[in-house]
């Protein structure tokens, strides 16, 4: 049995216990704070997906270069498709276009409209394609001295002088219309053209051939 001084002792423990429990419990009192939350971390924005570019299409086709940008150049133009090169003028021309009458070849320049066929000493020597323009007309006026024979330049040239005439020139006589007197049409005749140096072209107007003779060689005369 607990006496009544013990009672007293035991009543002042239990009532500083619960002092000391209430002021433990107290958050006023309370060294010891409750922990701070971590921050919430927003979850990432997903980058907004760019627009795809479309692939740059190749070009079907190379850009078309013309014939005419290789004038002067004469190993490109012979390599270029569908080009024609001209030594005469030294410009390259486009197949597929109009073509000037002295790159057509006999047949072409036959059929073609505006062009004509001819032999013209005073260009070339040989027949080519030209300008129906540029063909002489036929002369009918020229004059036959009455002796047929062959004879050097220089004497040929004094026939036609003692009839008021002078020598041809080389495209009157191949276009030559008159009588075929001293059968001058199918003889070498010598033409007024200059071939060189001391030589003269002779035509013959059967064969629309001339050819280079030196003044000293032998040909029929006709006079214009």
């Amino acid at each position: 049995m607990i006496g009544y001084k013990h009672a007293q002792t035991f009543q002042a423990y239990f009532d500083s216990g619960t002092k000391a429990i209430a002021k433990l419990g107290s958050p006023s009192n309370s060294g010891t704070q409750a922990p701070t939350p971590f921050p919430t971390t927003a979850a990432p924005t997903p980058p907004t997906a760019q627009p795809t570019k479309s692939p740059t299409a190749a070009p079907t086709s190379y850009p078309t270069i013309s014939c005419s940008s290789f004038d002067g150049r004469k190993g490109r133009c012979k390599n270029a498709e569908n080009c024609l090169w001209d030594s005469s003028t030294r410009k390259c021309y486009d197949l597929s276009g109009d073509l000037p009458c002295s790159l057509l070849s006999l047949d072409l320049c036959e059929t073609t409209d505006g062009c004509a066929w001819a032999l013209i000493p005073e260009e070339s020597k040989s027949a080519a394609c030209y300008e129906v323009d540029d063909v002489p007309d036929p002369v009918d006026d020229m004059k036959t001295p009455s002796s047929c024979g062959n004879v050097n330049y220089e004497d040929a040239q004094a026939l036609c002088e003692d009839m008021g005439l002078d020598l041809c020139l080389g495209s009157e006589l191949v276009y030559a219309d008159i009588k075929n007197t001293c059968n001058y049409d199918n003889k070498w005749v010598w033409s007024s053209t200059e071939c060189g140096n001391g030589k003269y072209y002779q035509v013959h107007k059967n064969k629309m051939k001339v050819r280079c003779k030196k003044s000293s060689g032998k040909g029929g005369t006709r006079c214009c």
